[in-house]
């Protein structure tokens, strides 16, 4: 983290494009160590990869229809997908179907593409829900990287449509 800056989620729900945008940081990526070519590399960099969870309530009386993901630095410009090694969400109010921990709604890495569902789906979630996130980051570019922010956008369904309920499956 940045010396005296403790980073922050910032919420703004866009209802003319049914999204849900959150913005959270800023976060010190420290520089992941060098991997000599033949060596296994052990992507657990423990806690120094990995941001705090940030909890949200879920801001809207509608379900989840997708996610995309970005990291940005302090001056707007974007950085490499690659940077993020991975981004988990869960939903805090329910359990994951055969194992007694908190949901997963996604997860993504560097590979993933943005979601969107059809318009005839959703993944519930009632308003109120504490829904977390936390990001395992990669940083290759061989320096430690400060005032890193992560933007996460939640596209949300219609309820006017009555959308068939989904659940995610881990």
């Amino acid at each position: 983290m940045m010396a005296g800056s403790e980073p922050r989620a910032h919420v703004t729900v866009d209802e003319s494009r049914r999204e849900i945008q959150i913005v959270a940081g800023p976060f010190h990526v420290s520089a992941a160590p060098m991997v000599m070519e033949g060596m296994a590399h052990d992507h657990d960099q423990g806690e120094e990869g990995v941001t705090p969870m940030i909890v949200l309530p879920w801001p809207v009386d509608a379900g989840m229809s997708g996610f995309r993901v970005a990291a940005y630095a302090s001056d707007g410009t974007e950085q490499p997908r690659d940077l993020l090694h991975h981004l988990i969400a869960v939903n805090f109010a329910r359990r994951q179907l055969a194992y007694p921990v908190p949901e997963r709604l996604f997860g993504m890495g560097a590979e993933t593409p943005d979601v969107k569902l059809p318009d005839f789906l959703e993944v519930p979630i009632e308003r109120g829900d504490s829904i977390g996130f936390y990001v395992m980051w990669n940083n290759s570019t061989g320096k430690d990287l400060d005032g890193i922010f992560v933007q996460v956008v939640l596209p949300y369904a219609d309820e006017s449509r009555h959308p068939e309920k989904v659940m995610p499956f881990y």
